[in-house]
């Protein structure tokens, strides 16, 4: 049987498959991601084990988290860790938190070095029967920017969702809306006091009777003291046709008539945008390059197309300018800038980190920050999060996102910090193949 937090010296060789088209959603005043969309075609409820995190708690330690299902016993799954080069490291068992759906085991690993490379080894045994593994490198990087919060207690329905973040008593005030199956959406809000997420009823403002994947939301401002939010657009999966998409066209809005729909001129698509304090600024990924541009007082025109052929989309707002980072599959993401003001595109420094899809974009104060998604034809993951400073035109590494995902992660900016958190990650099986699994931790960043 499988022990856990042992170490050991093995060397592995992953083959990461392609995952289902998706995109990132962040909305709100300082909010500025695309959509989120995802199917999930496989049970969540097999026995298993997610190698969830590695972060920093000081000079020479950092914290390991391992979360298994209720079906999988202490003895079934193992976690090591060993330098680059091979080397052990020594990894101690901690605390264990018994949640409904999974419990979180917290191992912790001594005497690394800042700066150097460690990889983490998971081995776990698959609804009792397959002996699986998963890895993760880390670089040990000091100051930690990140503070690990709540976890989602679920193992069903779409592991992201719409984040809204807003200032009440100046405290954050987080809420999510997610899709759970064709007939039911789940709302959660997240207490800061408590650190746990709450279930709450379904806004009005969400269009209860037709669950969807990717839900989009974000709020705009009509004047000073009346804004609206608005909710809508994304997908259903056709019955017949998991691989077809039926994009949704309309989005919906509260006033003091009751809610009212209305249509976007949008392309069919996911969707990814910025938005300032009034309007909304609406790209497709992977489509035309138009740029549709929504107001608080509901109407809609069309802006400047995007500059170049859209592929998967990232974006971030600083100091009221939108900058969208585009990436296409061989070469170097490109950046481009859209000021609202003269209602022009300008090229910016193209990304310096390693080509990719899928990644997310958000800001923290005055400077952006891109990074996670997937590279290469394996669609290996990646974590690595860079900031980019308008005012020098530069990008530089910070440092590696923490958490299990790294696709489909759900992000939303707050003044001079952001969260991330949920996504999906893939976890290699016998055959060759991969399993998409659902992530249910959530960070705060604060540089």
């Amino acid at each position: 049987m499988l022990r856990k937090c042992i170490r050991i010296r093995q060397g592995y060789t992953w083959l990461w498959p392609l995952f289902l088209l998706g995109s990132i959603l962040v909305a709100g005043c300082k909010t500025i991601e695309p959509s989120p969309t995802i199917y999930i075609p496989a049970s969540q409820a097999a026995s298993k084990a997610s190698l969830v995190s590695v972060r920093a708690t000081g000079v020479s330690t950092a914290e390991v988290i391992v979360k298994s299902t209720a079906g999988l016993a202490d003895q079934g799954w193992q976690v090591a860790a060993e330098t680059t080069s091979g080397g052990p490291i020594t990894l101690t068992p901690g605390s264990k938190q018994s949640l409904v759906t999974f419990t979180l085991t917290t191992c912790q690993a001594a005497g690394l070095v800042s700066g150097q490379t460690y990889r983490f080894t998971l081995q776990f045994v698959y609804n009792g029967r397959d002996t699986l593994s998963a890895e993760r490198t880390y670089v040990h990087t000091l100051p930690a920017y990140w503070r690990r919060l709540s976890h989602l207690d679920t193992d069903e329905g779409d592991f992201t969702g719409s984040l809204l973040i807003s200032k009440q008593s100046g405290t954050d005030y987080i809420s999510a809306v997610r899709y759970v199956t064709d007939e039911q959406w789940q709302a959660l809000l997240y207490d800061r006091s408590r650190d746990q997420w709450l279930t709450s009823s379904v806004p009005d403002l969400v269009p209860a009777y037709v669950p969807r994947h990717g839900l989009i939301r974000f709020q705009l401002q009509t004047s000073t003291d009346v804004s609206y939010v608005f909710n809508g657009l994304g997908f259903l999966y056709n019955a017949l046709d998991q691989n077809h998409r039926l994009y949704k066209n309309t989005l919906f809005v509260k006033d003091n008539q009751g809610v009212k729909e209305i249509k976007d001129a949008g392309g069919d698509g996911e969707i990814a945008f910025f938005t300032t304090s009034d309007r909304a600024f609406l790209l497709t990924q992977l489509g035309p390059p138009a740029l549709c541009i929504r107001r608080g007082n509901w109407e809609q025109y069309r802006g400047p197309d995007f500059p170049e052929a859209p592929g998967t989309l990232a974006t971030f707002l600083v100091n009221g300018i939108g900058n969208v980072v585009n990436q296409i599959e061989g070469r170097p993401p490109h950046l481009y800038a859209y000021n609202p003001t003269t209602d022009q595109w300008s090229r910016r420094a193209d990304f310096p980190g390693a080509s990719r899809s899928r990644g997310v974009g958000f800001s923290a104060g005055n400077q952006g920050y891109f990074g996670l998604g997937a590279t290469g034809e394996e669609e290996r993951g990646l974590r690595d999060l860079w900031q980019y400073d308008p005012t020098t035109d530069r990008w530089q590494y910070v440092t590696d996102y923490p958490g299990q995902g790294h696709q489909y992660v759900m992000t939303n900016s707050a003044g001079d910090r952001a969260y991330l958190g949920w996504g999906y990650e893939n976890q290699p099986t016998p055959s060759g193949g991969a399993r998409q699994v659902g992530c249910t931790d959530f960070w705060e960043f604060k540089p």
